[in-house]
């Protein structure tokens, strides 16, 4: 990803995670460092494999983790 899909992204971090319903939503820092962590992914990828996850009826209840994304994309 490129630093100016940064917005796009942690919105739908953000979003991903208000999904599983705890009410929880990370720290600003917290979702820098997962940007960082999938910054050599492509946004549109990494999207596609936030969306998976949420969608995944054995891990969609839960916050997503970077490892998550990855596992997604690979």
């Amino acid at each position: 990803m490129l630093d100016s899909d940064s917005s796009a992204f942690l919105e739908a971090w953000a979003t991903a995670c208000e999904m599983t319903g705890n009410g929880k939503v990370p720290s600003p820092r917290a979702m820098n460092m997962a940007f960082d962590v999938l910054k050599d992914f492509d946004l549109e990828n990494v999207l596609k494999a936030l969306s998976a996850h949420v969608r995944n009826p054995q891990t969609g209840q839960f916050q997503p983790k970077p490892a998550d994304i990855v596992r997604h994309l690979h």
